[in-house]
């Protein structure tokens, strides 16, 4: 079990993941009923009941989140804002995981040969409703991502963008102060022992603007490796 939220844009490649699990989950929905239905098979009962419930889950999670998956609500809101889930596509699934409840209550209160037609129509209802709705779902979410992976890019970018202008003013500011110090050390030997002091100094000034080309440098080359 998840204790921590993933990161927004691991939950998002999740959640494509597990929206595009629906699709399969509705075909084995309607397939097993069907198998109950006209073969009697209570086998396929438990596994229209438990494709029902793993498709249940996803549908939530993809609204609300899952603290069990580790799907954050923040990943949810995203797709909810972005448009990812559909209006019109909300409201086939919607509709679809309704008559399937139905459907398992059908099948355990008052058994198979009352729904047989029913099944025939929610295996059409998958067939040309809901896979589409399915697969345009599973493609929001799919843009989302990418959109969020866009502007972490675009973030990182102008992020290196500041640090190179950063260097650079850095470095321009190392070369100034060594040109000054290097000044200051030609002054303090044309005033002879009076200026000895100061070329101590001078020479420190300079020692220390070499050390901040030298950082800057290193900076710089990290940045381009990493551009």
């Amino acid at each position: 079990m998840q204790d921590k939220d993933i990161p927004i844009e691991d939950a998002l490649s999740s959640l494509i993941n597990l929206s595009g699990k629906m699709r399969m989950l509705s075909h084995r929905l309607a397939m097993a009923g069907l198998q109950a239905v006209h073969a009697g098979d209570r086998r396929a009962v438990t596994l229209y009941k438990s494709a029902l419930t793993e498709f249940e889950e996803i549908w939530e999670t993809l609204h609300r989140g899952s603290p069990v998956l580790g799907i954050p609500k923040e990943a949810a809101l995203l797709l909810a804002q972005t448009g990812a889930l559909p209006r019109e596509d909300v409201e086939t699934v919607s509709r679809f995981l309704h008559e399937a409840q139905q459907m398992a209550l059908t099948l355990e209160e008052k058994g198979r040969s009352t729904c047989g037609n029913s099944f025939s129509e929610l295996v059409y209802f998958v067939a040309e409703d809901v896979l589409g709705a399915l697969n345009r779902i599973t493609e929001g979410v799919g843009q989302t991502l990418k959109g969020c992976l866009e502007e972490r890019s675009e973030k990182e970018r102008q992020s290196r963008d500041t640090m190179l202008a950063a260097a650079r003013s850095v470095s321009e500011v190392s070369a100034k102060v060594k040109l000054i110090s290097l000044n200051a050390t030609i002054e303090a030997a044309h005033a002879g022992d009076s200026g000895k002091g100061f070329a101590v100094i001078a020479s420190e000034i300079r020692s220390l603007s070499e050390d901040a080309a030298r950082s800057t440098a290193q900076i710089m080359k990290h940045l381009d490796h990493t551009g």
